[in-house]
């Protein structure tokens, strides 16, 4: 089995993340800062429409919210 270091004692800690993961400053190097909030709040903003416009989304969650207020 393998023994398990905590990240602090490893020898590169960079590499403990994985290389697909881009740091927030690594983020905000490369699209200016804030980027990652607009895209959040774009992406939030692209659900909430879906969800108003799919009928079959809004009364699933409609009898969802019917059923947990009953207790």
């Amino acid at each position: 089995p393998l023994l398990r270091r905590a990240p602090s004692s490893h020898p590169h800690p960079h590499l403990l993340r994985r290389p697909n993961q881009a740091s927030a400053e690594e983020v905000s190097a490369v699209e200016g800062p804030g980027s990652l909030d607009q895209e959040l709040v774009a992406c939030t903003r692209r659900s909430k429409r879906r969800i108003e416009q799919d009928p079959d989304i809004k009364s699933f969650a409609s009898a969802t919210i019917d059923s947990h207020s009953d207790a």
